[in-house]
């Protein structure tokens, strides 16, 4: 960090400079390591931004040292002397130190109004909340009502940046925004809410075509990392329109263009492909979908939603599989498994497969294995995926009667716990610990057993 003194110093040798020929110059350029005398300012500022981003802290601060000997008035040299100076972790007077920069360069230009709007942002952050920087910059004045005047004198209303800063200003002096706790003061919450409603809500009146072409612009640029959020956005709100509009096949494809062509492991958009293939009947789209992110994967829950898909497939027979295909799938499930809801959705696997295979012994067996395990649990969304695996084990073996008696059991567990039937009491043990606190489960569990 350089002294006022020395900033003085040099910003008076660029104004002699003016009436000094340049060849005189010549050597403080050639000290900078790799510079050129011929280089241009635009090259410098890259030069420097390069060391900056390499993290060569006292390189890139020597190269804007010598900038600001060469143009005192460029803000752009102030600007990337700032990122470097917040870019040094270890330095923990930062801010601090930005402040006093840009403080020295309105000093040595006071016409200069870029400098001035500069040095009024950092002392609008400091007015705002950051009580070190402001201790230790010891303004005699209330900093915001100061800042609201500098605003008001070098903000150009035309240009529409500095008009927003200024009204933002204003709206934060009228809010008393440096006496009030931000998180009491009800003008900000007030405004933030309204805000955050407006930006969600900012593309409600714009059709599919019209972000398509938004979209369609942003996919023509090079690829960048900050330009990944406003792409991602752009596919969900097409997908969100098209299913608006009932136009699910669109909705489909878009969400398959994402994870085929920009995130193939987006949480949000591989679900949009499992309902919509499942709602469309692309049973097969949906098995080639789980596949690919199961090789890339490898989870326990990748395994779970292969299995899934898989099963549909067989029972729509669109790519029928192997039942060895399903065993090595089980297998995995029971290494992956690490707790006690895993070790149930593997289990519940493996009674689909019975049933599936129309092992109806085996499938008996191991539901009640299952009941047995659950013997202590209470959670209602649990005990009810072993009473539907009950109800489809009773309709495939022939007994419709004991299938719809199961939401009786569900209902009154205590009347069928001396039942003579094994699984009929095995299921009164399991759902007397039921707690029907969320008489939706019982209303899920009539109509999915109806569903059978």
């Amino acid at each position: 960090m350089i002294s006022r003194t020395k900033f003085i110093q040099s910003s008076l040798l660029s104004a002699c400079s003016l009436f000094v020929p340049s060849f005189v110059f010549s050597n403080v350029v050639k000290a900078i390591e790799g510079m050129e005398t011929d280089e241009s300012l635009p090259a410098l500022l890259k030069k420097a931004a390069d060391f900056r981003k390499k993290e060569k802290f006292s390189k890139a601060i020597a190269v804007y040292e010598q900038l600001i000997k060469l143009y005192p008035q460029e803000i752009r040299v102030y600007n990337g002397y700032r990122k470097t100076i917040l870019s040094q972790k270890s330095n923990l007077n930062k801010s601090v130190d930005v402040v006093n920069m840009l403080q020295i360069a309105a000093s040595a230009n006071p016409d200069n109004k870029d400098i001035k709007q500069a040095l009024n942002k950092e002392y609008l952050k400091a007015s705002l909340g950051n009580k070190v920087v402001l201790r230790k910059i010891n303004f005699d004045v209330a900093l915001l009502p100061q800042v609201g005047k500098e605003y008001k004198k070098y903000s150009d209303i035309k240009n529409p940046t500095q008009n927003g800063n200024r009204s933002r200003v204003i709206r934060l002096l009228e809010a008393k925004a440096d006496n009030i706790n931000p998180r009491n003061n009800k003008e900000i919450i007030s405004f933030n809410s309204n805000e955050k409603q407006k930006h969600k809500h900012r593309f409600e009146k714009v059709g599919a075509p019209a972000l398509e072409k938004k979209l369609n612009a942003l996919l023509i640029k090079s690829p960048d990392v900050n330009r990944s959020l406003p792409i991602r956005e752009h596919y969900k709100l097409i997908c969100s329109k098209h299913i608006k509009d009932k136009n699910h096949a669109k909705a489909l494809d878009k969400s398959l263009e994402y994870i085929s062509n920009v995130d193939s492991q987006d949480c949000f958009f591989l679900g949009q492909v499992r309902r919509l293939s499942k709602y469309k009947k692309r049973y097969d789209l949906l098995l080639n979908v789980e596949v690919n992110n199961h090789d890339k994967k490898q989870t326990f829950w990748s395994a779970i939603s292969l299995f899934d898909a898989q099963m549909l497939a067989l029972n729509n027979n669109m790519g029928k599989k192997s039942n060895h295909t399903f065993e090595n799938l089980l297998t995995f499930l029971d290494a992956k498994a690490s707790n006690f809801g895993e070790q149930l959705e593997s289990n519940i696997r493996r009674v689909k497969l019975n049933l599936n295979n129309n092992q109806l012994v085996l499938a008996r067996q191991n539901i009640l294995k299952l009941c047995d395990k659950l013997g202590s649990v209470t959670n209602s969304h649990m005990i009810d995926k072993v009473n539907i695996l009950a109800a489809q084990y009773y309709q495939q073996s022939r007994q419709a009667n004991n299938a719809k008696k199961i939401v009786a059991i569900a209902k009154m567990p205590y009347e069928y716990v001396n039942d003579p039937e094994e699984m009929t009491r095995s299921l009164a043990a399991l759902n007397s610990g039921r707690l029907d606190e969320k008489p939706i489960h019982l209303q899920n569990l009539i109509k999915r057993i109806n569903n059978i």
